[in-house]
């Protein structure tokens, strides 16, 4: 977790604006795709194989449900080598994209002090990403009433931790992954191909809705992180700045953002609050 800390925030930035134009785009490449990356691993590993162990665990609290369908047509008790791989796979993949998404628009905002910047990411990945997980109309949530509570207790609890281990991962993966332009050629088209379809996807889910009044809370949530997002994109003209004056965003600059990051968290807690008291 070494590169969590200022100093290692403070020379990436720098290492960032000595590049200057000629490499400045194969670093932010480098830093965009190190955050996805991040996102997907821990995705498959607490999303994927941590829903399956989530689910099992339902199934042992009510094992008079065993034999049930769920509304993505698994039975209830039943554990399938196919089964399995869809969540790992399927499930923990596209989670891990919408996290490492979530993660590269919000990390630049967030503490560069270890602990906070680790807890922050799991509490924004808790709130942000439960919208895709927790909601009032799965009918799987009610198939287990009897401990109801503790599966989306335990749900959001994994979708918290796959956010604070990205954090730490893009840590890490910051400091072994290669840069320079040939490795840019890789990095440009899994950014383009996989990231971009999936920040739209992102920011349509949270905008998008059928009725618009039980959709407002995620929806002002959206907003504010589309807010967020921009500021990020516009945070990165360091990467083709020498200037020192270019590496760090001014302090009204970050109070805005930190503001925004902190309201689209409301209201997607508010969004999340509803969608529990519907379940339980």
């Amino acid at each position: 977790m070494a590169n969590l800390s200022a100093d290692a925030v403070d020379s990436r930035d720098e290492a960032a604006s000595s590049s200057a134009a000629a490499g400045g785009l194969p670093e932010l490449l480098r830093d965009v795709f190190s955050g996805g990356l991040a996102g997907v691993i821990a995705g498959i590993v607490f999303l994927g194989a941590g829903s399956r162990l989530v689910m099992r665990a339902a199934a042992v609290l009510n094992p008079d449900r065993h034999g049930l369908i769920t509304e993505n047509e698994n039975v209830i008790g039943e554990i399938t080598a196919g089964g399995t791989a869809d969540l790992v796979i399927g499930t923990g993949l596209f989670g891990g994209l919408i996290a490492g998404a979530l993660w590269v628009i919000v990390r630049d905002w967030l503490p560069t002090r270890p602990g906070p910047r680790v807890a922050l990411a799991g509490v924004l990945a808790a709130l942000l990403g439960s919208f895709f997980v927790i909601s009032g109309d799965n009918e799987d949530f009610n198939l287990l009433d009897e401990a109801a509570a503790l599966n989306v207790a335990m749900f959001v609890a994994i979708i918290g931790l796959a956010g604070a281990v990205t954090a730490i991962l893009d840590a890490h993966l910051g400091a072994i992954l290669p840069a320079g332009r040939v490795a840019a050629r890789v990095y440009a088209p899994l950014v383009l191909l996989a990231g971009l379809p999936t920040v739209l996807i992102l920011v349509a889910a949270f905008l998008l809705g059928d009725d618009e009044s039980e959709n407002q809370p995620p929806r002002i949530a959206g907003l504010f992180l589309v807010a967020v997002g921009l500021a990020t994109c516009a945070g990165w003209r360091r990467y083709f700045h020498v200037a020192k004056r270019a590496t760090v965003s001014p302090p009204w600059r970050r109070r805005a953002v930190g503001a925004a990051l902190v309201a689209a968290a409301l209201f997607a807690a508010i969004d999340l609050a509803g969608e529990i008291n519907a379940i339980l």
